[in-house]
């Protein structure tokens, strides 16, 4: 795993855009008044904006999944170039360890032609076939791209319409079972693609903010919990207080897009 050169700074890049785009919706919101339609175009924009710098992500990894929305450093695919000299190296560190012959340079291909046969080599080079990584390219895409177009539905029809919710999920699902997919067929996720496709998988929890389902399906019981708990001195009003930063959040996009 290697860490992006400093002459592509996409990752700080997206850090930055994540700093100041509830700033912008704000703003938006504001100059937009009761038209919500202007506002998505800012929340859109924005979101084309982080998914440019994903692409130019993803493809300078060699099509690897994104840490943290491309934030984080991004891994990259080990090219043919070293794998011979960097196996070779771990081998003679083991030969030298035990007092044993290192491995001498000039039969350094026959033996490497001879172990790559073996289970524990085979785990030790990296996929280059373009077969094999297109489930994790169309996964990372959708993934990518699901923002953007819950964004563009939501301006086309509306935060109440089921219609941009659904896509949304149905993308999102889609990038999982892909992802999960080529897991269980070449089994060449790494521990933090891993930890990543499981923080992917925990952000679904926030469809439950997002409009309609939240007016539909989750204040109602919290408004009924808020009626009984009401007459209780302090928890009563501590929860009040709490509903209603609950649904100051959710009438920010940024705060429940997991974007």
């Amino acid at each position: 795993r290697l860490p992006c050169p400093p002459t592509l700074p996409w990752p700080l890049c997206i850090a930055l855009v994540h700093q100041i785009e509830i700033c912008l919706e704000m703003v938006a919101g504001r100059a937009a008044g009761d038209d919500v339609r202007r506002k998505y175009r800012v929340v859109a924009l924005v979101e084309g904006i982080k998914a440019v710098l994903r692409c130019l992500t993803i493809q300078h990894t060699g099509s690897r999944m994104l840490i943290d929305g491309g934030s984080s450093q991004p891994l990259v695919w080990h090219s043919s170039e070293g794998r011979i000299e960097r196996v070779t190296a771990a081998l003679n560190s083991f030969r030298a360890l035990h007092n044993l012959t290192l491995l001498p340079a000039p039969h350094l291909h026959h033996w490497y032609a001879g172990a790559a046969a073996t289970a524990s080599t085979q785990h030790l080079v990296a996929i280059d076939s373009k077969k094999e990584k297109s489930l994790l390219v169309v996964s990372e895409t959708l993934h990518i791209l699901r923002p953007l177009v819950y964004t563009l539905a939501l301006w086309k029809w509306g935060h109440q319409s089921w219609r941009p919710w659904a896509l949304s999920l149905a993308m999102d699902m889609t990038s999982n079972s892909l992802a999960e997919k080529y897991q269980k067929t070449y089994g060449m996720l790494v521990k933090e693609e891993r930890l990543e496709l499981r923080r992917r998988q925990a952000t679904w929890m926030y469809y439950l903010l997002r409009s309609p389902c939240f007016e539909r399906f989750l204040v109602p019981p919290l408004e009924r919990a808020g009626r009984g708990l009401a007459p209780v001195p302090l928890l009563g009003s501590t929860y009040a207080r709490i509903l209603d930063i609950i649904h100051s959040c959710q009438c920010y996009y940024f705060y429940t897009s997991a974007s």
